[in-house]
C-alpha cells in the first residue's frame, strides 16, 4: 500500500487491523506493529512517486545512476529487508 502511494501515513489505517490479528494469534502486538512502521518507511524509499526518490535520483544522475537503476536497487533492498525480517522473526 505504501509502495504505491509514496507516503508512510497510510500505515495508520492498518494499525488497528494489525493489533487485532496479533491478539487473535496470541502474539504481542509490539512486534508486528514495529515491522509495519519500519516497512512503511522503507517503502517510501522504494516508491517511484515519492519525493525522496525523485530528489535522490536527481542527486545520483550526475554520477551516472539512472532512475531505473535507482528503483531496482530500492526494490531489491525493500524486499530483502522484509524477507530477512520474516526469516528472523520465526
Amino acid at each position: 500500500m505504501r509502495l504505491l502511494t509514496g507516503t508512510g501515513h497510510t500505515a495508520y489505517a492498518a494499525l488497528p487491523v494489525i493489533v487485532q490479528v496479533a491478539k487473535e494469534g496470541n502474539v504481542r502486538p509490539s512486534k508486528p506493529l514495529s515491522i509495519a512502521v519500519v516497512a512503511s518507511q522503507i517503502a517510501i524509499t522504494a516508491s517511484p512517486i515519492s519525493a525522496a526518490v525523485v530528489i535522490f535520483a536527481s542527486f545520483l544522475e550526475p554520477l551516472g545512476v539512472s532512475y531505473l537503476q535507482l528503483l531496482a536497487i530500492a526494490y531489491s533492498f525493500y524486499y530483502f529487508s522484509l524477507l530477512s525480517w520474516c526469516c528472523y522473526s520465526q
